[in-house]
Order: structure tokens, then sequence, then C-alpha cells
């Protein structure tokens, strides 16, 4: 069941877009649940609730508290949530990379239910790598881990470390080859750093001269031959989302 938000001030686009995930779910044959909000504040009153939703639709010029700001506080209490911004203006849409937003929407009618259909699409694809699950031996048993719940994973002397959020960072260890994790990973939103480091670019805050800065502000080394090629990948996955 997929669930989706939708926090719009106007009448108009609140209809609409509960008209176009309706169209969109019914073509794809998929179930799912839409609830409405009128205000950042009231959709924040769920505290960690919020991250029941898959996607949250977020219109950037409301009252009180704006689509920008109520997309900040609710990163605090989740990174996997799929975030829109539904906006008049098309500057907003470079506040979006902040939040990790996937999309940013314009209100222009000649193009808006074009572009709905392709963020609908991309948040599909993301969600299906969300609930990625692999089972892992690691040294204390076997675990199934959500993809998307790995910030990194560390190589060190033979053995493979896995940073793993979920309320809290678990680390859970197993012997293994970096390199061979990392052909298994490059195609869910990982990125190879250093010959030690594979990065869950979900969890990249910001990106610095031959280092990156994690949500939870750890800091770790880019290898200097490995930069370019991080800086680059790193951009795309920004414009992607």
């Amino acid at each position: 069941m997929f669930k989706i938000a939708v926090c719009e001030k106007e009448e108009y686009y609140k209809v609409k877009i509960q008209n176009l995930l309706q169209e969109y779910f019914l073509e794809k044959e998929i179930s799912y649940t839409v609830d409405v909000y009128h205000s950042g504040v009231q959709i924040l009153q769920l505290g960690v609730g919020v991250k029941e939703y898959d996607a949250i639709f977020l219109e950037v010029s409301m009252q009180d508290l704006n689509g920008i700001e109520t997309a900040k506080q609710i990163r605090m209490y989740t990174r996997q949530t799929c975030l829109v911004f539904v906006t008049a203006d098309a500057a907003n849409a470079l506040e979006g990379y902040k939040v990790n937003a996937i999309r940013c929407i314009l209100k222009a009618e000649k193009t808006f239910d074009m572009n709905f259909v392709e963020c609908m699409d991309a948040i599909l694809t993301r969600v299906d790598n969300n609930v990625n699950m692999q089972l892992f031996e690691f040294q204390g048993g076997r675990k199934k881990v959500a993809l998307s719940n790995i910030m990194y994973v560390e190589s060190n002397l033979h053995k493979l470390y896995f940073y793993i959020r979920n309320d809290d960072i678990h680390c859970y260890t197993m012997y293994g080859k970096l390199d061979l994790l990392e052909g298994k990973f490059q195609a869910c939103g990982f990125c190879r750093i250093h010959k030690s480091y594979l990065v869950n670019l979900i969890y990249v805050e910001e990106l610095k001269r031959y280092r990156v800065i994690l949500t939870d502000g750890n800091e770790l080394n880019v290898a200097k031959q490995r930069y370019k090629e991080v800086v680059s990948k790193y951009t795309s996955y920004c414009e992607l989302i």
C-alpha cells in the first residue's frame, strides 16, 4: 500500500494532485492512500509519524510555515520519504537539494500533468530501491537489511563494517571484499569514494574537496584519484532528485 500526503494551501491544486494520483495508481494497478493537509504546521503535528509516508507533496509558499522549512523538519524524522516541492517559482528548486527533494514541480498548467507523471515514476523507482532487502551473513548472525538503511560500508583488514541506520546507527561486520559489494550496490545509489569506503549518496549532506560530510556529521575522506568521479556521480544524483 502506497502512502501519500499532500500539503497544499490552494484548493485547485489539492484536487488536481488527488485526481492525478488516482489516475496514476489506477493505471499502474497499485493500491494507495492519500491524506491532505492544509499547512506545514498541521502535518508536523504527526511528529515521527511522517516517516510512514512514501511521498509528501509540499506547496512551497504555505503560510505560517513554508514548504522548505516544513521539509527541513520532516528530514529530522526521515531521510527515506520522497519529498516533492510544488511551486510557482522555479527558483525554489535550488532549495530542494538541501533536503534531498526528489522533484520540484512548477505550477505551469501546460506541463504540470506531464511533470507529475515523471515525478511519480521517479518516486516508484526510489521506493523500490528503499525496500530492496538483502540478506547478509554478519559475524553475529544472518540479518535482512534494507539497502536504504545502509549509510556506508568500510573495509579494513579483510573485514567489512556496515554502518546501518534505523532509529540509531549500528555497526555490523562480516568478511568480504568491498570491490564485490561495489558491483552489487552501485545501481542503488552507492558510490565508491575511497578504497576503504562505499557510501550511500542518500546520506551525503555535503561534498567538499577530498571529503564527504554525512547527515550524522561524520566525515569521510575521498581519494584524490577518485575525486572527479565522485563529484560527477554526486552531481548526477542531485540532478535526479
